[in-house]
This record gives C-alpha cells, structure tokens and sequence, in this order.
C-alpha cells in the first residue's frame, strides 16, 4: 500500500513539475518574440510560476522516485539508468530556466535568449521518451 501511495504522489509531482515547466518554457520562449507593456506581465507569470510550482514540484519528484527505486529494488535496470540521466537532463533544463526567471526578476528589461523558442519540442520529447521507459521497461 505504502509503495501505491508513493507512486501515486510522485506521479503528480511529475505531472505538476513537468506542467509547470512547459508552461514557463512556454511563456519564456513568448517572450523571446515580444516586446513592449505585455512582457512585465508575462515576466510576472513566470515568476510566480516558477516559484511556487516548478522548484518544489522537481524536488518532491527527485525524492519520491529515488524512494521508487529502492523500493522497487531497480538500481541496475537499464530502462531505469537511462530515465535517470533524461530526468537528469530535465533537472538541468529546469536549472536553466530558473537562471532566466532570476534575470527576468533583476532585470525586467532582460532579454530571453532566442534559442528558447525550440526548447519546448526538446523538453517535450524528453518527458515522451522517459514516459515510454517507464511504461514499457525496454532492455
């Protein structure tokens, strides 16, 4: 039961840190493209989303799935190291992100890197690709 209760928690986290990236991604690559009074307002949302949702939601997921795994007893499964370094790659995109939200919050003026705009395919096609070792458990 306990080993249901943690899976269950640990897919919302996932559900929510993933969302919440996306839709940072999402607005970042936005802002990218834009200029003018609507900015501040985005640059707002992105704080705020960030913030309360993204950090937080990554670290609950970190945890609930180390706990998975050694409850589930899959420290050598190939389907797991390889989920492991695309959630690390996540971890590290979501750093980057955060890098960004910081300098929007310093400096509103700031300007969003255009390579932004093809960075929500890539995170997109990660989270697919850790989707499918999950379900199908390849190797």
């Amino acid at each position: 039961m306990i080993y249901l209760l943690i899976k269950a928690l640990h897919a919302i986290a996932v559900i929510t840190w993933t969302g919440s990236t996306l839709f940072v991604t999402g607005l970042l690559a936005r802002m990218a493209a834009e200029e003018g009074p609507q900015r501040a307002r985005w640059a707002t949302t992105v704080r705020e989303v960030s913030g309360r949702f993204d950090g937080p939601a990554m670290g609950l997921t970190w945890v609930l799935g180390i706990a998975l795994v050694v409850l589930g007893g899959w420290y050598t499964s190939p389907w797991m190291i390889a989920k492991f370094l695309f959630v690390v790659a996540l971890s590290a995109l979501h750093g980057m992100l955060s890098g960004q939200v910081k300098k929007l919050a310093e400096v509103p003026d700031h300007q969003v890197p255009a390579w932004m705009r093809w960075l929500l395919p890539v995170e997109l096609g990660m989270v697919f690709i850790v989707v499918l070792l999950v379900i199908l458990k390849p190797f």
